[in-house]
């Protein structure tokens, strides 16, 4: 729970140094985060559970630089003991939520390895998605705000999108980038359905017989 809200603080913060988010009003600032804070979230797990990912190279990558080097000095004097760290799959990572075995989990395992083998390839692209997420709207989530206010976030995200796509077409050939782009653009919807997911579940029992002070 406190990585997940840890993650959470961070999507804000990178948010606010995003030159167009601090600009918008603070309800519009609110709204946004409130409706995609968790996808992308989500989208960091999607690229962290990585099914071609060892268990090092997950460790690493979710780490900040500043703890790059110590980490690196304790897992390798680990690995002097054991030749390597096996994939940590998402299944024994989660604490705080009861995953039952059924069609909504297979569907959200299916959903996750998905969005990973898609998105996990190219470090640019999940910054650039990240923030096509974060200015992901409809017209009726600023119902309540100056239409100017919402027409500017969807020219906000309607740039990111271009900005991926020009990308992805400088780096590859016009159809592998035709391809791509369409797979990449389908996790939008995939990500919205592992949020939901993730609502529906019940809240550990392990978690919920703690104290509040410990749940916390």
């Amino acid at each position: 729970m406190t990585a997940y809200r840890l993650m959470i603080q961070r999507v804000a913060r990178v948010a606010q140094h995003f030159a167009d988010f601090p600009d918008l009003p603070t309800v519009a600032q609110t709204t946004l985060l409130k409706n995609n804070a968790d996808m992308i979230v989500s989208l960091r797990g999607a690229v962290f559970f990585e099914m071609k990912k060892q268990g090092l190279d997950q460790i690493l990558s979710s780490l900040g630089i500043d703890d790059l080097q110590a980490a690196r000095e304790m897992l390798f004097a680990t690995l002097k003991c054991h030749n390597t760290l096996k994939h940590i799959d998402y299944k024994t990572f989660n604490t705080i939520q009861d995953k039952a075995e059924g069609v909504m989990e297979k569907r959200y395992d299916q959903l996750l390895e998905q969005i990973g083998a898609t998105i996990a390839f190219n470090p640019n692209i999940v910054i650039l998605f990240s923030y096509i997420l974060l200015f992901s709207s409809t017209r009726q989530d600023f119902d309540s705000i100056d239409d100017f206010f919402g027409d500017r976030v969807l020219r906000i995200h309607d740039m990111l999108i271009g900005l991926m796509e020009r990308y992805l077409y400088a780096i590859f050939s016009n159809d592998i980038a035709k391809g791509v782009f369409s797979a990449i653009m389908n996790c939008v919807e995939d990500l919205r359905e592992l949020t939901l997911i993730k609502k529906k579940r019940q809240i550990s029992a392990n978690l919920a017989t703690k104290p509040p002070e410990e749940a916390n």
